[in-house]
């Protein structure tokens, strides 16, 4: 969709989506990050730890690790073990609710958290199998217990109403840095035949304003994955970084038809970056519709501060909120 002022639907997807699916939410990256920085710092403090990349690696993140990770800890070409004590001990006294809102108040942090989450997230996207790292499937994560398939449950919807003529465009805008939807999204629309009314890119956009993980299909070198992972993830306060994606997401937003949340906590910096609160630019007859998986209050207030009625909001898993009447009365 080239047009910036063209009216579409828009979804909106927050973690929680992908939690569905055995990736874990904020919350727990956090909580995974700060259990791996204490166990280095413990191996510090009984000097049980020699100083040397690849020791410093397994230490911090296991045999998935990144070398790397000791580069955001150096001054003048040496390891600055008093910049690593001031980010471990800021990192568990935080009040943060989530890694990404930790870089967004302690910047200089940032290259930090940034290998910690990728690689927490690549060890819950990649399995060994016979020498290579691949992903796992949508298939094995609902086999493992993963919970209802709500992307396939989209696909058919979107798929059906799109075959009446019926739906506008739609814009994906995605605040997860995994490929799950989107890889899963191509891959059922080919398989089922879809692509008879047009390729997935004729009727959906992908916006990823904190940068994207590139699908890849296998490595022998997580490591190396792990380092480009990290370079892709951009924060809050990168403006400057993925001002276009943020531009585009703002415009789609204010031109929407219908806005669907899912798995997205509506937390105050995102919801204004891409125009859900504080946008005098959004249409008047725009209708939002919002998922709260534990109908958390304070979700609740938020997507209330966005605009969404209290008969808007579904309590459930995601695919509450797909159903009949998902699409709304949208002009062809």
């Amino acid at each position: 969709m080239q047009d910036t002022e063209l009216r579409c639907n828009v979804l909106v997807l927050g973690a929680g989506t992908s939690k569905d699916f055995g990736l874990p939410i904020g919350s727990e990256v956090l909580d995974a990050a700060i259990e791996r920085v204490e166990r280095l710092k413990t191996a510090l403090d009984k000097d049980e730890w020699p100083f040397n990349p690849d020791e410093m690696s397994s230490r911090a993140f296991g045999k998935y690790s990144d070398i790397n990770f000791k580069l955001a800890f150096h001054s003048n070409g040496q390891f600055d073990i008093d910049k690593f004590f001031r980010f471990s001990e800021e990192l568990v006294d935080t009040h943060c609710e989530t890694l990404d809102n930790f870089a967004f108040e302690h910047v200089e942090f940032s290259p930090a958290c940034r290998y910690l989450t990728s690689a927490i997230l690549v060890e819950n996207l990649y399995l060994e199998e016979h020498g290579y790292f691949r992903p796992i499937t949508l298939t094995r994560r609902l086999a493992d217990g993963g919970r209802r398939n709500w992307i396939d449950r989209f696909i058919s919807v979107a798929r059906s109403r799109i075959r009446n003529g019926e739906v506008a465009p739609w814009a994906v805008i995605n605040f997860n840095y995994d490929f799950i939807f989107e890889s899963r999204l191509r891959a059922k629309w080919q398989s089922t035949g879809a692509h008879n009314i047009g390729d997935v890119d004729k009727h959906f956009e992908f916006i990823h304003p904190h940068g994207r993980f590139l699908f890849q299909e296998s490595t022998k070198d997580l490591s190396k994955l792990v380092v480009s992972y990290a370079n892709d993830i951009t924060y809050v306060h990168e403006t400057n970084r993925y001002a276009e994606p943020l531009n585009i997401a703002f415009s789609r937003v204010s031109n929407a038809w219908n806005i669907y949340i899912m798995g997205f906590a509506c937390a105050q910096e995102n919801a204004r970056l891409i125009g859900l609160i504080d946008n005098l630019h959004r249409s008047p007859d725009t209708v939002i519709y919002a998922q709260n998986f534990s109908g958390n209050r304070t979700y609740n207030e938020r997507f209330e501060r966005a605009g969404v009625k209290d008969e808007n909001v579904y309590t459930g898993y995601c695919d509450a909120i797909i159903d009949d009447s998902f699409f709304g009365d949208v002009p062809v």
